[in-house]
């Protein structure tokens, strides 16, 4: 339990460190871009940005299930493969290999 409750206070500081700087580093990057190229490079980036997440939704709402089936499938096989280990005796014995 004390290695749970270690470990869930380190992720916990870590994203709560990320949570903290990341916008104070947004805003800085954007200052300084607006300050060396103008105001549409930061217009830009974030259009660019919105793009990118609008995409990546698209893509990922697609993929999801698919991958959801595909671990249900390996996990089968994973549990079809132990029994077939431990039941190999038996199966060689009543001479069923072609049936398994």
């Amino acid at each position: 339990i004390t290695q749970d409750v270690d470990r869930f206070c380190k992720q916990s500081s870590d994203q709560l460190v990320k949570l903290v700087i990341t916008p104070f580093t947004i805003a800085f990057y954007s200052y300084k871009t607006y300050t060396l190229v103008g105001w549409f490079a930061p217009v830009f980036v974030y259009i660019f940005f919105a793009l990118g997440v609008a995409v990546n939704r698209l893509f990922m709402s697609s993929l999801v299930p698919l991958v959801c089936n595909q671990e249900k499938l390996e996990g089968d096989f994973r549990l079809h493969h132990v029994r077939m280990r431990l039941r190999a005796e038996a199966i060689a014995f009543h001479q069923s290999g072609a049936l398994e």
